[in-house]
């Protein structure tokens, strides 16, 4: 009995195994495409005083509430774990200004993000159909999916540097149609 319990397990698990990735595939990737573009790099110092660096732990002190006097709450984590969160940040500013000199004008219509999936974080652009209450396209993206995907870069290479420390991380860009409807 414990035998074909455990022979049935192991086969079912070697079947999710064989399958790998596409069984799990993260949600972002189902309904968005990996911008194709060059990648492009972005290097940034943080010099908010209040964020603090405990070197004797590795650890980044940070404000998770603030008020007009300032820090009311804080939060401690490694260094490694603020630093990807920061460089995601960073990565993202530069991808819309990236885009725009890929098609020589600001295009309109396209936004930019993050966005926590199950390999860690991702930059998104967003190209953005606005319709009234009957349907009617109000606004619409100045660039096709197609061509947004092309200058879109597939990597962002952000590094950071904050009180002697520096972390670098790739990000990778998706693109990804959105409607929005006046209620």
């Amino acid at each position: 009995m414990y035998r074909r319990s455990f022979l049935a397990a192991l086969t079912g698990g070697g079947l999710a195994a064989a399958s790998g990735f596409a069984a799990h595939r993260p949600r972002l990737i189902d309904g968005a495409r990996r911008g194709r573009g060059d990648p492009v790099s972005v290097t940034r110092t943080i010099t908010d005083e209040s964020i603090t660096y405990d070197a004797d732990r590795d650890t980044i002190r940070y404000p998770t509430l603030v008020g007009s006097d300032g820090p009311i709450e804080s939060r401690s984590e490694p260094f490694v774990l603020w630093a990807n969160r920061r460089c995601a940040s960073v990565g993202s500013e530069v991808v819309l200004p990236a885009i725009a000199d890929r098609v020589d004008g600001e295009p309109t219509g396209i936004g930019k993000g993050v966005r926590g999936v199950s390999f860690g974080l991702a930059i998104t652009v967003s190209a953005t159909t606005t319709r009234d209450r009957d349907g009617a396209v109000v606004s619409e993206p100045t660039l096709s999916v197609e061509r947004l995907v092309g200058v879109t870069p597939a990597t962002v290479s952000a590094t950071i540097a904050f009180d002697g420390r520096e972390h670098t991380r790739h990000v990778p860009v998706f693109v990804e149609e959105s409607e929005v409807s006046y209620l």
